[in-house]
């Protein structure tokens, strides 16, 4: 095995492996608090539902970020994520603009369960614009391999998210107060992002 091979595991693969696990344990944890309470499944599948639909707002942004690593990693130094980032931005607030007006329509498709979660769907859509926003910044910051950087806003994330679960839910919340929860979790980790972004460009200057 070669320096630069280790350096690679260290610098790369490591953190990004790390990265992968605390997303993963971030949602179960909050998932498994919410299912210990009084109506706890039933919230569980509420929780579902509405995940489902974050994950129709984020399908093309993710299916689009899978080619922006190796473009943005192609050696193209002077390439400014910018109008990228706009693009982003633009599209999926239209998306999740879209869905937010589609949402009482939603509600009726599936009836008794989702009643009243109308909140709930907006928030989430809402989230995934944000989720899907912030995903150009994370593919250039990989791209110049700043993954410890990543992995340190990734495990803030978690900490505020579960910690925010936690207290929520406490105080008599349930599936809505983890949304939100999740909501404000990812606004953090956006401006975050931001902030990493601007030092490294800085940097580069």
């Amino acid at each position: 095995v070669s320096l630069e091979h280790i350096s690679l595991l260290t610098k790369f693969s490591l953190p990004s492996l790390m990265i992968g696990l605390l997303q993963g344990s971030a949602n179960w944890t909050c998932v498994a608090l919410l299912s210990r309470l009084p109506n706890g499944l039933n919230d569980l599948a509420i929780y579902h539902i509405v995940n489902q639909w974050y994950s129709l707002v984020l399908f093309v942004p993710n299916v689009a970020s899978s080619v922006l690593l190796p473009f943005l990693s192609g050696g193209r130094n002077n390439y400014s994520i910018t109008p990228l980032l706009k693009a982003y931005a633009i599209a999926s607030s239209l998306a999740a603009l879209l869905l937010c007006f589609a949402a009482p329509l939603v509600i009726l498709l599936y009836g008794e369960i989702l009643a009243g979660g109308l909140s709930l769907l907006i928030i989430t859509f809402v989230t995934g614009a944000v989720v899907a926003t912030k995903s150009p910044l994370e593919q250039y910051l990989l791209s110049k391999t700043k993954v410890w950087g990543l992995f340190y806003i990734n495990l803030f994330f978690v900490i505020v998210f579960v910690v925010l679960t936690k207290a929520l839910l406490d105080a008599g919340g349930g599936v809505l107060e983890v949304i939100v929860a999740r909501l404000v979790s990812y606004i953090l980790f956006f401006i975050l992002c931001v902030q990493l972004f601007n030092r490294y460009s800085k940097n580069e200057k």
